[in-house]
Order: structure tokens, then sequence, then C-alpha cells
């Protein structure tokens, strides 16, 4: 798979258009499609730009590493449809604040674990 075929990929999972993708990255639509069509180099601030919104490494991008990151955009949507909380839906940085949390919280119960009983 292209580097822009993962790219169009990323954004059709979402349900976004080109133009919606371009406002959200500060990017010409054009940008957009000429990166999806292989017809155009994403700079590295780009592909960051892009990795960071999708939640994947840049690797995966660039096919390099197969798998998608836990925090990929089709695990988040899968999350915001099981969490399911009534109102407003939840939004990616409230399922990153959540997964940073839980993380913190293993990191401190594995700490005192480790620590020697008085």
């Amino acid at each position: 798979m292209t580097l822009g075929q993962r790219l169009k990929k990323l954004r059709e999972e979402r349900g976004l258009t080109a133009e919606e993708l371009a406002h959200e990255l500060q990017l010409l639509k054009t940008v957009v499609w000429g990166f999806e069509m292989d017809k155009k180099e994403p700079t590295a601030s780009q592909l960051l730009k892009y990795a960071e919104f999708f939640g994947v490494s840049v690797d995966y991008l660039m096919g390099r590493d197969e798998s998608v990151l836990p925090e990929s955009a089709q695990s988040k949507e899968i999350l915001k449809r099981v969490l399911n909380i009534p109102g407003e839906a939840i939004t990616d940085e409230e399922i990153t604040e959540a997964v940073t949390y839980i993380k913190a919280k293993r990191m401190v119960m594995d700490a005192l674990q480790k620590q020697p009983s008085p």
C-alpha cells in the first residue's frame, strides 16, 4: 500500500472529505488530494500532522510498520461506540486523556508492587 493509499484510507475511515481534512490540518484541499494520489510528497512536518491527527505512527504512514497503534483512528472510533456516553459524543482528546490515565495508573500500580514490604 502506498503512502497516498494509507492517507486516503485513514481519511475515509474517519468519514472525512478531502476538504474537511484539509481544513483540520490547515492544508489546501489540492495538497491533500496530491498526497492521496501519490503526486506530491509530504514534508516531515506534514507527515507529523497526519500521524498526530489520525493517531498513527509516521512509520505506519510510510509503510515501515504495518500495525496501527492502539490510539489509531480506527480504535478511537471503536471506543467511541463502545463507551457510548450519554450527551455529547466523546472526543478524540477525551479518549487520549483516558488512555493516558490508564497508562499512568498502571505505572503507579506497577511501581507500588515492586516496592519492598515494610
